[in-house]
């Protein structure tokens, strides 16, 4: 007999929300449910028809599997070496690696296993169509503790990705606060260890590598190779607006005159090439910063920066509490950075808003903070996002 777990069931852990629950139903007309039926009642429908038959089982096992993987979800990604990545080319080589493995898996999906605290690997898929890429599901049991509540043991999945082809290693889980590590004597509040989300989705990419017996790249080597990614990424989203290019054309004379004057009469042993590029680099910033139709920084644009990660505390703050937040590239602090980030061709990190491939659900934009971390990359998706997004923002930056 089929059952949802607790885990997914329950409507605050945000793993199957109602959308994706009516998405499934409406397409499969067989499933006896309603789409106007609330989440108790589209989770019996599909209880229901995943107790049909076991093809209608392994269909509904599929489909949680997938729908895990979306939502709001921490993203890491990890550069692997050259050798590993050579390695992870051949099918063959990950098959041999992780076959053992997958012989003490009781059912090759998330739901069935009976877990425990250690970390399992339960599925492994190899996709093929644009690009090779291999996929593994990963869970154990936690701890998820509220005061309210009290401890509850739940499942914690985590999805790590291999694409060979560009030798990166990426995983993926959910963001969780007030997670311990499970015990089977029970939770005890003072002396059961407090788990990290960031920790144990590394913890599953490690876990990975060290089954294939291959090797990451560390900090020195990723550091400027991520960073360079973002740049390019933020470059690409913030080019200037043919508004703001009339406007700084239409003044030429004056800015032409403005760079002799400092160049020939104030700054005469100055770079005249630097002066040039600061001087144009802040005529567009005060154009940019007090051009009243904001949207012209974002028309026509799949993604568009909202600020840059490094940013004070503050700042952040304020940005988080505006009713409507304006891009990176209206603000003067984008100007005041521009240089320094185009002279090293590096960025620490950004806010982005990103436009949705699927417009089923949801609002018509998502956010997503990129940070580069020692020898990492690590994106947060602030919002429920389904997997065509989230591959879209993984592929932006992957081919940036």
């Amino acid at each position: 007999m089929f059952s949802l777990p607790d885990t997914f069931r329950e409507n605050n852990e945000d793993y199957v929300v109602v959308n994706a629950m009516k998405n499934f139903v409406k397409c499969r007309p067989n499933i006896k449910g309603k789409l106007g039926d609330n989440r108790a009642g589209l989770i019996k429908s599909i209880t229901d028809y995943a107790n049909e038959s076991d093809i209608a089982k392994e269909d509904t096992l599929n489909w949680i599997d997938s729908v895990v993987r979306e939502g709001i979800k921490d993203i890491y990604i990890m550069k692997l070496t050259d050798e590993s990545r050579e390695f992870v080319k051949k099918t063959e080589n990950v098959y041999e690696k992780i076959s053992e493995e997958l012989e003490k898996v009781q059912v090759n999906h998330l739901c069935g296993n009976r877990y425990t605290e250690k970390l399992s690997l339960v599925r492994f898929q190899v996709e093929n169509q644009d690009t090779l890429v291999y996929t593994f599901y990963l869970c154990q049991l936690v701890y998820i503790f509220d005061g309210v509540n009290g401890a509850k043991k739940r499942m914690f999945p985590i999805c790590v990705d291999i694409y060979p082809n560009e030798g990166l290693i990426v995983g993926r889980g959910k963001p969780r606060q007030n997670m311990y590590k499970y015990d089977v004597k029970g939770f005890d509040s003072k002396n059961t260890e407090k788990l990290n989300a960031e920790y144990k989705i590394l913890h599953s990419m490690q876990y990975i590598v060290n089954l294939l017996e291959i090797r990451c790249n560390g900090m020195q080597e990723v550091g400027w190779h991520f960073k360079n990614r973002l740049y390019r990424l933020l470059d690409k989203y913030t080019d200037t607006p043919k508004e703001i290019e009339t406007l700084m054309k239409q003044s030429s004379t004056d800015i032409n005159a403005a760079v002799e004057i400092i160049a020939d009469k104030i700054c005469t042993r100055g770079n005249r090439e630097d002066i040039t590029s600061d001087i144009m680099n802040l005529i567009e910033k005060y154009f940019s910063i007090t051009y009243e139709d904001k949207s012209i920084f974002i028309k026509g644009k799949d993604a568009y920066p909202l600020r840059i990660a490094a940013t004070d505390e503050e700042e952040s703050k304020v940005d988080q509490k505006s009713a409507r937040e304006h891009p990176l590239q209206s603000k003067a602090l984008f100007f005041d950075n521009k240089k320094m980030m185009q002279k090293n061709q590096i960025c620490d990190g950004v806010v982005f808003k990103f436009r949705r491939k699927s417009k089923k659900y949801y609002e018509e934009e998502f956010k997503v903070k990129i940070n580069i971390k020692n020898n990492y990359c690590h994106m947060k998706f602030f919002e429920y996002t389904e997997e065509v997004d989230i591959q879209n923002v993984l592929h932006l930056f992957i081919g940036s």
